[in-house]
Order: structure tokens, then sequence, then C-alpha cells
């Protein structure tokens, strides 16, 4: 068997090009050929869209003839280009779909992701996604849907002699970019709280860029943490960081799979989470302690509290390894053998009920409604960087503190 791989760019650290060198990995070792094609990093790059584009891609899919095209994103310019060449070649292609259901509906600049991402894969002739109920809502918005179970980097040194270690629990480690989504303000917020109970205790932040930390170091500083906190730029090995950690804090809003969750449960690390209810990797309840979303105080109740309970924290360790048995090479391989079947059989993948076809058809109408008459709103937002250059930097720096300061009412509010 043959598969083309679609990324725009391979060269970097982030979730899906660790996903894509995993995949490659696994389907090598069971004697799958594969060939990554992209916009820059891959082997194959190709230009940025229209007749040389297609040209390129065209010549190398002649000449790979692959099986099947896995494509890992379908808002790039050059989608439709791709997909005329595909079309014309017969190969069947699969969107792969790395965002939750609820993304567009709580991230800034994300409000058109369901959107976008329906119209490329409506292009497709099926979607893999991370868990099962994504799979469950693009199939009740009219996609042939299929989960695939995500791999993920295990440890590159033995995990087992760091756990155990008998040491009061002292060490928090956050990995993530420096965007909204890892609400890395949220995990310093609660940070702070958790000093003042336990003087000793130190976070550490890495991800995204050096640039990328220094208004989080500003935040820090603010808080009376600055000493406390160390702050990393994202690499590829990250062994003597999970040794060193005692337990793993993960701040995201929503995640579609959780790559370092499972990197946190290969070493042994309990983790400390907002709720996330709908994860695979949270289903066992095992190696966790959560909070509910937004609870600074909850987030750093749960962290005090394995700072203080020594055999609290290498128990859930334990139950944090073990729940991740499922998770292995071959549960991914298995899931990505059933996606190919079914592309050969035509058949599966857009089973769901007539009421959860309704109430997911209806939500993301009424999102889009809601995003089309605040049309002017989402633009400011998707423009909002427009404002921090040169001479608007002040403005949007006094605009930013009103918003703040309205959403810190609004939450008051709420409660």
């Amino acid at each position: 068997m043959r598969i083309a791989i679609y990324t725009e760019d391979l060269s970097g650290l982030a979730g899906i090009e660790r996903v894509v060198r995993e995949h490659l990995r696994i389907f090598s070792a069971h004697g799958v050929e594969c060939e990554v094609f992209g916009r820059a990093g891959c082997a194959h790059c190709v230009p940025d869209k229209g007749e040389f584009r297609r040209g390129a891609v065209r010549a190398f899919l002649e000449a790979f003839r692959p099986d099947v095209c896995l494509l890992h994103g379908v808002s790039h310019v050059g989608m439709e280009d791709d997909v005329s060449v595909l079309r014309a070649l017969g190969i069947p292609m699969v969107a792969v779909c790395h965002f939750s259901f609820p993304s567009a509906m709580l991230l800034d600049g994300d409000e058109g992701a369901n959107r976008v991402f329906l119209h490329g894969a409506r292009l497709c002739d099926a979607v893999a996604t991370v868990s099962a109920i994504d799979a469950q809502w693009w199939r009740a918005a009219g996609l042939r849907a299929f989960h695939v179970q995500n791999p993920f980097v295990r440890p590159k040194m033995n995990a087992e002699r760091v756990l155990g270690r008998g040491n009061a629990p002292r060490n928090a480690l956050w990995v993530g970019r420096q965007a909204q989504p890892k609400q890395p303000s949220a995990a310093l917020a609660a940070f702070a709280a958790v000093t003042r109970a336990v003087p000793d205790a130190h976070l550490t932040m890495v991800g995204g860029t050096e640039k990328g930390w220094q208004s989080l170091r500003r935040e820090a500083r603010a808080l009376g943490i600055e000493r406390r906190v160390t702050f990393l730029p994202a690499r590829d090995d990250l062994s003597d960081l999970w040794a060193k950690a005692d337990f793993h804090l993960l701040s995201s809003i929503t995640e579609s799979f959780c790559l370092v969750l499972a990197e946190a449960k290969a070493w042994g690390k309990p983790t400390v989470m907002f709720e996330i209810p709908f994860l695979e990797l949270v289903e066992s309840g095992k190696g966790l302690l959560t909070a509910p979303q937004g609870d600074i105080e909850g987030l750093a109740q749960a962290m005090i509290r394995l700072m203080r309970e020594p055999g609290l924290c290498e128990r859930l360790g334990v139950e944090a390894k073990a729940s991740l048995a499922p998770f292995n090479d071959e549960a991914v391989w298995q899931s990505w053998q059933r996606v190919f079947e079914a592309l050969k059989t035509g058949q599966g993948g857009d089973e769901v009920s007539p009421e959860l076809r309704t109430i997911v058809t209806q939500t993301m109408t009424a999102w889009d409604n809601f995003c089309d008459r605040n049309l002017w709103a989402v633009r400011f937002t998707r423009e909002w960087s427009l404002l921090t250059h040169v001479s608007w930097h002040p403005i949007a720096n006094a605009i930013a503190w009103f918003v703040r300061a309205i959403r810190r009412m609004k939450a008051m509010l709420r409660r």
C-alpha cells in the first residue's frame, strides 16, 4: 500500500507535524510506503496555488501513484487545486481534523473554523477525527467520518527510573504554545496561588518561541512569581524536563486529543487540569485531578493537594501510566485500517441519529448566523494584530484593557 500525506509544513515542532512524523513511523512498520508533500519542510514541496501548484502535485502523484491521500489541513489556498488533481487521478482523499468541535465557539479567531472545514472536507471522500465525539459531530454535519487514534511521542529514556522517588512533589511542567487555547495566563494565575501555600514550588513552562514568553514574563513579574517560573522555547526532546517534573499542569480551554497529556501519562506523571470531558485520554478518570473550566482557585488547590500528599502524587502517576495501555501503535494502525477498508467498500462512517443531526446542523447554522450579525467584532478579532504595531500600540493596549475589564465584570455577574 502507498499513502501520500499532505501537510502545510513538516519542519516545525507543533502537534500536526509531530503526528505526521509518528504516522510515517507506524505506517512504515506495517510495510506501507509513504511520501509527504506540502508547502515547506517536506521531501516534495509545492507552490502555494494555481497552475504551478497543480503541475507540481500532479507530477508527484503520477510518479508515486498512491492508493490514498491523507490531507492534514483543508483550508489552505491550494486545497481546491490539490482536489482537482487528486480527483482527476482517481485517488481517494481523507481530510484529517485536528481541532475539537466546540473550538469555533470557544476560541477568538476560529469563529469560522467549522464552516471552513466543512467546505474543504465535503470535497474529500472521508474525514478522520482524533476523538470519537468529533466523528459523531461531523457525521451529523453530513460527512463520512471515522475516529482514528492519534499517535504520540514515547519517552526517549526509561521513565520507570523517575517514578517513586519519594520526594515531596514541588515541580510542575506546562507544555504548549503561547496561544489562547492553551491559556498560559490561567496557569500562571493558578501557580501564583500555589506559591502562597507552598513557597518552594516551581513551574517550568516550555513551548513556542522565546519572544512569545515576553508578555508572560511580565505577567509572572506582576504576580510576584518570576523567580518560581522558568520559561523555555519549544524543543524536540523534553526528556530531561519530564524526568524532573513531579506532575503535569494543563490549562487548555479545549483540546482534540491532547498529545502532551498522552506524553505525561507515558512518563507516569499525574495531570492537574481544567475539565475537558470529551477527551478519550480522560475517560478513565485515572491519573488526573481536575477543576471546572476557568476555576483558577480550584486548579491551584489541586496542585497544592499533590504537593502536600506525596503518596497521592505517586499513586496517580502509576495510574496515569497504566491508563495509557489502550493507546498504542497497533491501535493507531487498526483505526486507520478501518478507514482504508471503508474507502474500498463505500460503507460506514455515516451512522448518526436524526436527533443528533438536527442538533448539530442547527447549532452550526445558529452560530454562523450569530457571526454574520456580529461580523464587525469577528473581523476586529482577526485583524487585532494590525493594531499592535508601531504607533497603534498604545491605542491597542488601551482597548485591550477596556475589553478585559468588561470580561471581568461579566464573569463576576455570572457568579
